[in-house]
This record gives C-alpha cells, sequence and structure tokens, in this order.
C-alpha cells in the first residue's frame, strides 16, 4: 500500500520540531511492508494545495494521513 503522511503546517513557530510521533507511524508503516512518503511543508514557501497537489500527482497515494499535538490546535493550519 502507497502511503502519503502529512505533517501538519504550524503558522507561528518560534522553533520547530519534526514531530516523532509522524516518524514512528512511518517506520512502522515501512516494517509492514508499505510504501510511505512524508510531505513535511513547514519547510516549504509554496501554497499547501500546490503541494499537495504537485506530490499527490507524482506518488498517488493508497491512504493519506496526518495529525498534529492538541496544544498546537491554534497554530496548525492548512
Amino acid at each position: 500500500m502507497k502511503v502519503l503522511l502529512i505533517v501538519a503546517r504550524q503558522t507561528r513557530m518560534g522553533s520547530y520540531h519534526l514531530p516523532v510521533g509522524i516518524g514512528y507511524v512511518s517506520a512502522s508503516l515501512k516494517r509492514a511492508g508499505h510504501e510511505v512518503r512524508v510531505l513535511n511543508p513547514n519547510h516549504a514557501t509554496e501554497d499547501i494545495l500546490d503541494l499537495l497537489a504537485a506530490e499527490i500527482a507524482a506518488h498517488p497515494p493508497d491512504v493519506v494521513g496526518t495529525g498534529g499535538m492538541a496544544f498546537h490546535l491554534n497554530e496548525i493550519a492548512l
């Protein structure tokens, strides 16, 4: 199965660290034999919808997953 995991974009980043949880999910899926790609829009200036469209066109996924931390809920934006 082809899986695309999307890191939630944070609009206000005083400091930023890749969420460890998405790494665990990615590693577990890879260990189970799935093809996994992770899209992290926090290091791009392009519009999120353009990034998503390009990624999906280049590598069509069977499943898409995302997430975020509850205490960042007000900062997470598309």
